[in-house]
C-alpha cells in the first residue's frame, strides 16, 4: 500500500499537483514510516512544498528527513537542497 501511495503522489507531482502530491506522499510518511519509500515520500513531499514557494515549510521537512533518516541518500539530498535555500 506504501508503493501505491507514493506513485500515487508520483504522478500528481509530475503533472504539477503539488496539492495533491502533498496528500498521497504524507499519507506514506505517517501511515508506512518505517517503509523504505517513507524518506523518498518525504522529500518529495518537500520538494512539493518548494514548488509551490512554501519554502519554510520544505525546510522544515528536509530537515525532519536529515534527522529522521541520517545516513541515507534522501538525507544528504536534502542536506543540498537546504544549502541552496
Amino acid at each position: 500500500q506504501a508503493e501505491t501511495l507514493f506513485l500515487m503522489g508520483e504522478s500528481q507531482f509530475q503533472q504539477k499537483e503539488y496539492d495533491l502530491a502533498i496528500l498521497d506522499y504524507q499519507k506514506v510518511v505517517t501511515g508506512h514510516s518505517r517503509h523504505g519509500r517513507a524518506p523518498d515520500a518525504l522529500l518529495k513531499q518537500a520538494m512539493a512544498f518548494e514548488k509551490l514557494t512554501d519554502n519554510e515549510t520544505a525546510k522544515i521537512l528536509y530537515k525532519k528527513l536529515v534527522e529522521e533518516y541520517k545516513n541515507t541518500p534522501q538525507a544528504e539530498a536534502a542536506k543540498q537542497r537546504l544549502e541552496k535555500m
